[in-house]
C-alpha cells in the first residue's frame, strides 16, 4: 500500500512532515510530496490525481448532497424499519433479562449461585460439626418434624 504525505490540500487529513531529506523528497511548485520508499509509479499516480483534482472533487461534499423527495422518503422508511427492528430486539432482550423463573439465563445463574452457596455452607458445617451433608439434611428434616425417629 502506498502512503504519501502531500502539503497543498490534495488529500483529506493532510499533514506536513517534520523532516524532509532531499534524497527522499521532490518539490513541485506549491506542493511537496514526501516519498517514503515508494516507486515512481505511485508518484505518477499521485501527480495524475493532483492534475485532475477538479475532475475528482466535483460537486458538494457527500454530507451536503441534495436528495430528491422520493429518495429521501425511501431513506426515512428504511431508517424507521431499522429503528423498529432494533427496538423490538431491545425489548425482547430486556424481557428475557427480567424473567427470574423458567429456562432463562438469569434463572440459571441464580440457581447456580444458590447451589454453590449451599455446597459451601454444607462443607463448612461438615468441617465444624463433623456431620456429613446427608446427615445434615437428616438433622434438618428432623428439626422441621418431617422425619421421626
Amino acid at each position: 500500500m502506498t502512503l504519501c504525505f502531500v502539503s497543498g490540500g490534495v488529500a483529506g487529513g493532510v499533514r506536513n512532515l517534520d523532516r524532509c531529506d532531499e534524497s527522499v523528497c521532490r518539490h513541485k511548485s506549491a506542493r511537496s510530496v514526501a516519498r517514503l520508499g515508494f516507486g515512481d509509479a505511485e508518484l505518477a499516480k499521485l501527480d495524475e490525481i493532483v492534475e485532475r483534482k477538479d475532475e475528482v472533487y466535483e460537486g458538494p461534499p457527500p454530507g451536503m448532497m441534495k436528495i430528491e423527495g422520493k429518495e429521501l422518503s425511501d431513506q426515512k422508511q428504511a431508517l424507521n424499519a431499522l429503528s423498529e427492528q432494533w427496538k423490538k430486539e431491545r425489548l425482547r432482550k430486556e424481557f428475557e433479562q427480567s424473567k427470574l423463573f423458567g429456562w432463562t439465563d438469569r434463572a440459571e445463574d441464580l440457581n447456580c449461585r444458590v447451589a454453590m452457596f449451599g455446597l459451601f455452607t454444607g462443607y463448612t458445617t461438615e468441617l465444624i460439626t463433623g456431620e456429613t451433608i446427608p446427615q445434615q439434611v437428616e438433622t434438618f428434616l428432623r428439626v422441621l418434624g418431617i422425619l421421626r425417629q
